[in-house]
Order: structure tokens, then sequence, then C-alpha cells
């Protein structure tokens, strides 16, 4: 497509396509884990920092609420690494390593 441009009428179509829940390829059971937080990464707005603790880190992630892993956006909170660890350790949703 470099060079060329949609036409008013591809234009149109384009825009009357169905974009979230309905969307023809729409799933809300069987979701990859990646491809839910890709989802979540696209539809909620990011802070400015950990709603944990308030720092900005280079490495700042989604953090399911309740590990159920559903389309809902009011389900994932955005942590810093140490604040993501241990909401983890403290919910026991992650391993000890050796611990």
């Amino acid at each position: 497509m470099k060079g060329k441009k949609h036409s008013k009428e591809t234009k149109t179509k384009m825009s009357l396509c169905k974009k979230g829940e309905k969307a023809y390829n729409w799933t809300v059971k069987n979701v990859s884990y990646s491809t839910l937080h890709k989802w979540v990464n696209r539809w909620k707005l990011k802070p400015d920092g950990c709603e944990n603790c308030g720092k900005v880190k280079n490495r700042m992630s989604w953090a399911n609420i309740d590990h159920k892993y559903r389309r809902l956006l009011e389900d994932y909170i955005f942590l810093c690494p140490k604040c993501h660890g241990q909401y983890d350790k403290l919910n026991n949703l992650r391993k000890n390593h050796g611990e």
C-alpha cells in the first residue's frame, strides 16, 4: 500500500468495522495471557507511576487483581516490579524460588 490511498468507499467501510466486543473474532474464553495483556495495554490508560507506591520505573507492568484473567479493564492495576512481586507473594501467586 506504500504510496497508495484508500477510496472514500473503502474508508467508509473501514470506519464501520466493528471493534471490541462486537468484532467477529472477539472471544471472552480461552484468551492467551499475552493477548489479554496486549488488550489491556491498548485500552486502559497507563497511570504516571505505580498504583501502589507511586514510583516511576522503566519496567512497569499490568497485574491482574484476582488472577482469573477476564476481559475486565478494572481488574488490572499498573505496578512497578517490586510491588508486583510483593502483591503476588502476598496472595500466594508466585513461586518462592528456593526461599
